[in-house]
């Protein structure tokens, strides 16, 4: 069974941010390859929820490596059949603050 897909509001604002740095710094194409590289691994983690590691930080927490600068955040909400986004993060910053972020959540 396929998961339903939902982005907290700091996730969208991660990703929107990473599109736009991308767009203005490298160009559309750069953003595009960005975008379909979210997609394609989106969808995978639709269907296989345990793909990628589990964070650790927090349990059930997984992190999904989009490119060397930029990991996502997820979890499996394995009684709605829910992944949530929690946070696209730059890997070359201090986990501090998502580790807060995420203690802040109400899930």
């Amino acid at each position: 069974m396929t998961y339903s897909v939902r982005w907290t509001e700091k996730a969208s604002s991660d990703y929107l941010e990473v599109v736009d740095y991308l767009k203005s710094r490298w160009g559309d194409r750069s953003a595009e390859k960005f975008i379909d590289k979210v997609d394609k691994q989106i969808s995978l983690i639709q269907e296989m929820p345990s793909l990628y590691p589990a964070s650790e930080f927090f349990q059930g927490l997984r992190r999904c490596v989009l490119a060397k600068q930029i990991s996502m955040y997820y979890l499996e909400v394995e009684v709605t059949k829910e992944i949530i986004i929690i946070r696209l993060y730059d890997n070359r910053r201090d986990t501090s603050e998502l580790e807060e972020f995420i203690e802040e959540m109400d899930i």
